[in-house]
């Protein structure tokens, strides 16, 4: 085994190697110009946010299909030429639904109905109405409406009536998540007062994909609502128990903050949509930043007594360059493989992720060393730390 003075003369001649070259010199640059590298992340940051702001959700299912799948592009052609739109579907229950009491209740629904903007009604009712200019809801009107119904089965097999149900389907004439949301909270208020007082109805149910999507768009941001506070609680908690530093814990979360910024803009300026996937992009990019920030970090506050703060802090950035280096390109390019993936929100956060972890390569050896020096983050010899238990 080696003695203590040996180990130490080994550590002090890697020291040595590690604190010169052109790595080392690219490091002092970046510290010597530290402010200049903080002001051009700064700029940076402006259409980072702005673009970051305007990435859209949108969970509808359509989203997992990769553009260039042909049935994809097929189904959108046929759209172009013959029109394609969303639809939901009120089942109106009732022991009869053919009765002149039900009828009227179903009657008043289709007339607020009517009054959402870009929803069209297609119930057998609005057919009966339309055939017979008109409908009011009297015996004799129930009994010609029930006739009309049942004198066929192309009714029952298009199930806009059954047994116990009358069915209303609506057409939404809609494009996105915001006309989709919008739409929807008009139907809602239509029919929040059946909803509330259904009789004679037994009860009203809606279904439908436009239902489905916005229930994920609003799970997605109520997660993504949860997460980040969640992980900001654990940056805070990690930094101060290993570092014991505020300064440290500050540049920690502004290194992160532009992590998830730029990588979000990214997501952004290249027209980019959020999908029920896309909350992990961020979130692993951040995860992966603080990782190998307590790397640096945690090599950095160890700090021998013989050395001067700046040449160790070149010296552990040098000494973890590689590591560091090679752990984020093999995550990225892992991610980036996810690109051949014909499920397109797969797809697009493959690439997302990898861009995402190249941004936080060069923030961690550029940004994060600025913020070190800026804000004179202590080492083991200022400030009593957790790192060697750690």
């Amino acid at each position: 085994m080696h003695s203590d003075a040996e180990h130490r003369q080994a550590c002090e001649t890697h020291m040595t190697e590690n604190t010169s070259g052109r790595l080392a010199a690219a490091f002092r640059f970046i510290i010597a110009k530290r402010w200049w590298v903080v002001a051009l992340y700064a700029l940076l940051l402006v259409p980072s946010v702005y673009f970051a702001v305007q990435v859209p959700q949108d969970n509808s299912l359509d989203r997992l299909i990769v553009q260039s799948d042909p049935d994809y592009i097929a189904a959108r052609d046929f759209g172009k030429v013959f029109g394609s739109t969303e639809y939901v579907v009120l089942l109106a229950e009732a022991e009869d639904p053919l009765t002149a009491g039900v009828l009227a209740k179903m009657d008043a629904l289709e007339a607020e109905l009517r009054k959402v903007p870009k929803v069209s009604v297609n119930s057998a009712l609005s057919v009966f109405r339309r055939a017979k200019a008109g409908f009011t809801a009297t015996p004799e009107q129930a009994a010609d409406f029930k006739k009309f119904v049942t004198s066929t089965d192309l009714f029952k097999r298009q199930r806009l009536y059954g047994d116990h149900f009358l069915s209303i389907p609506l057409v939404l004439d809609i494009k996105g998540t915001a006309e989709r949301t919008e739409t929807l909270a008009g139907i809602d208020a239509a029919i929040a007062s059946c909803e509330k007082s259904p009789a004679p109805l037994t009860r009203l149910r809606k279904v439908g994909q436009p239902y489905v999507n916005a229930y994920l768009d609003a799970d997605t941001r109520t997660t993504g609502m949860r997460y980040f506070p969640l992980f900001f609680l654990f940056v805070t908690l990690l930094c101060m128990a290993l570092y014991r530093s505020v300064r440290a814990l500050l540049a920690f979360v502004i290194t992160l903050a532009f992590s998830a910024a730029m990588t979000v803009g990214y997501v952004g300026a290249t027209g980019g949509v959020f999908t029920i996937v896309s909350a992990l992009v961020p979130m692993t990019v951040l995860i992966t930043c603080m990782a190998t920030l307590v790397y640096i970090h945690s090599r950095f506050v160890e700090r021998p007594t013989d050395r001067s703060v700046d040449e160790h802090q070149v010296f552990a950035l040098c000494n973890k360059f590689l590591a560091c280096t090679a752990s984020i390109f093999a995550a990225a390019v892992g991610f980036a493989a996810l690109a051949v993936s014909e499920i397109r929100p797969i797809r697009e956060m493959g690439i997302w992720v990898a861009v995402g972890l190249l941004i936080t390569w060069l923030l961690v050896f550029t940004l994060f060393p600025a913020l070190q020096k800026i804000l004179k983050t202590p080492t083991g010899q200022e400030q009593k730390t957790s790192s060697v238990w750690f």
